[in-house]
């Protein structure tokens, strides 16, 4: 599902009339993905079973940062034919929370007003919807956006591959060859973290920046690495033709990082914040706009840089 700026006109009376509903199931399942800890509670057995087939990899006894809880809006949501229809939802940014609102549900994060870290969720999604899976991964999406803004990084749609234990993050506009770049790098026994979005977080302690693995995938379906975390290497915005790895002005990088860093983008009250983070991160790894043709083989990137 892709997140823009949305024709959806969110009827604020009917959100809050289906978010104030109790939680609909008593079981619960603990999931961690990256530094995140996330406790889903509300399922009853079905959508409990589903939700452990689904994110079995990610399963943890921890101790949950964030507390999200499922509820039913009954009878809240249109049955409406959406063939043909681009997914989207529609974002409302307050000063200590976010609303998402798609098609078949509707969620409030709360953030930390200092810190702008999520503390706490709750999705209402129809009860009809035999695959509120969608519902459930859109908001933890978001949920690791800001996540990622609170640590000093920030959340990216992009491909993000290792080379030489560090992960090289291709970004660029949709239809670039960010996916067929992960495939090709896939293909040829390299390990790629995903083609769709990735975590980029600071560390203090160290003073770099990592990037983290998400269950999000997109045309790839990437095994889950060991590995927490790998240290970032290099940034790369994607152009297709002859190979060739060139500066990219600092003005630039922002923009184009920014234009790809998802949900806080479009955040008037945090969006400075994000631009804070990204002049930081083009300041520790100056990115290039990496020129390759769409049948070549990645690893000349290494070669190129």
């Amino acid at each position: 599902m892709t997140a823009r700026r949305s024709d959806f006109v969110i009827e604020h009376d009917v959100v809050e009339r289906s978010l104030v509903a109790p939680i609909d199931g008593p079981r619960s399942l603990r999931l961690r993905f990256g530094t995140a800890a996330v406790d889903v509670r509300g399922l009853d057995t079905p959508r409990h079973a589903t939700a452990t087939r689904r994110f079995a990899a990610l399963l943890a006894d921890v101790q949950a940062a964030v507390v999200v809880d499922v509820v039913n809006a009954v009878d809240r949501f249109r049955r409406i034919d959406t063939r043909g229809w681009e997914n989207t939802f529609a974002l409302e940014h307050d000063e200590d929370h976010v609303v998402v609102v798609g098609r078949d549900f509707c969620s409030r994060i709360v953030l930390d007003r200092k810190t702008y870290a999520p503390l706490s969720a709750k999705i209402a999604c129809t009860k009809h919807d035999d695959d509120f899976i969608s519902p459930l991964e859109n908001t933890l999406r978001v949920i690791a956006a800001y996540r990622c803004l609170s640590n000093g990084g920030a959340l990216f749609h992009s491909a993000s591959i290792v080379d030489d234990g560090a992960v090289r993050i291709c970004f660029g506009a949709s239809g670039i060859g960010k996916s067929t770049m992960a495939r090709n790098w896939l293909e040829r026994g390299r390990v790629v973290l995903g083609d769709e979005l990735c975590a980029v977080e600071f560390d203090g302690d160290s003073g770099a920046f990592f990037v983290e693995q998400l269950p999000f995938a997109g045309d790839l379906q990437v095994a889950p690495q060991p590995a927490a975390r790998f240290r970032l290497g290099a940034l790369h915005r994607l152009a297709q033709g002859p190979l060739r790895l060139e500066p990219l002005p600092q003005a630039h990088a922002i923009a184009a990082l920014a234009s790809c860093a998802p949900f806080v983008n479009i955040d008037r009250i945090r969006a400075p914040i994000l631009l804070d983070n990204l002049a930081a991160l083009v300041r520790a790894h100056p990115p290039t706009r990496l020129t390759l043709g769409i049948d070549d083989d990645p690893r000349a990137l290494s070669e190129a840089a």
